[in-house]
């Protein structure tokens, strides 16, 4: 079995490993080929592609993404290689603490890898359509002189540096401003809508302004807060999933994350 780099040139075949019930993973590849801090790997027999994923690299740490199998292939350990094949080159660049969310069938595969689980994140969906008002005072959508303080808070909330990923987004940020302080941000174009704040009253008044356009939204089961808060204007629980670690644990603060990037980066 052959493993080689995911191009541009792959990108038709890679349908047939879309999985059922996902969002469409060609966007994902097409940024992954296209990004310098990210490693996406086919897994050929034959002719084949008979597996992907992908890793996405910071300085230290990383995530791993959509490791999918072809379902031909499946219950055959290719999930389990692909995954160890990925952690490898990590760790061969000095990555230290490697990261991803994983789905019910993926998490047993994960733990005999080694990784533990830190966390779920809950999935919720709203049912019905309240309007809700957010304080419009509180919200801008001016980015001036707030980038540099954005980055720095997502690494705070992180600890992991993901300025390559979100800096192309910051034009577009929404940010809750507090006597010209920087309490929160939500980046709209970056996944499904990433919000991080320092308290939960920003938090939720980001929430407020997000769900004008959106019916759910992924948070860590530690901002109990947000999610009474989401329960409260008739969100309702779906499902779990465990965010999960291996390597040392970083700093990563839950309670401040108030909507997920997605799948591949948390």
């Amino acid at each position: 079995m052959e493993v080689l780099p995911i191009s541009l040139d792959d990108i038709e075949e890679l349908k047939e490993l879309q999985p059922e019930g996902w969002p469409d993973i060609i966007p994902h590849f097409t940024f992954y080929i296209n990004s310098s801090f990210c490693d996406p790997i086919k897994f050929i027999r034959g002719k084949r592609i008979i597996g992907i994923g992908c890793a996405i690299r910071y300085t230290s740490t990383a995530w791993l993404g959509h490791i999918i199998v072809h379902k031909e292939f499946r219950n055959q350990g290719l999930g389990s290689h692909i995954t160890k094949t990925l952690v490898e080159r990590l760790q061969n660049t000095g990555c230290k603490t490697i990261s991803l969310i994983a789905t019910d069938l993926g998490e047993p595969v994960y733990q005999k890898l080694g990784f533990i689980k830190e966390t779920d994140y809950h999935f919720l969906k709203k049912e019905g359509a309240e309007i809700l008002s957010y304080d419009h005072t509180l919200i801008s959508h001016n980015a001036t002189g707030f980038e540099e303080q954005t980055l720095l808070m997502d690494k705070l909330v992180w600890d992991e540096d993901r300025t390559l990923l979100l800096q192309p987004h910051l034009k577009d940020a929404k940010f809750c401003i507090e006597n010209n302080k920087l309490k929160g941000f939500y980046l709209p174009t970056l996944g499904e809508g990433l919000i991080i704040a320092t308290d939960s009253a920003s938090g939720i008044e980001l929430l407020k302004y997000r769900v004008e356009t959106h019916n759910t939204a992924v948070l860590p089961a530690q901002n109990e807060a947000a999610i009474q808060f989401l329960l409260e204007i008739n969100f309702k629980h779906l499902r779990t999933a465990a965010r999960m670690r291996l390597g040392p644990a970083t700093g990563f603060k839950a309670k401040m994350l108030f909507n997920r990037i997605g799948g591949n980066v948390g």
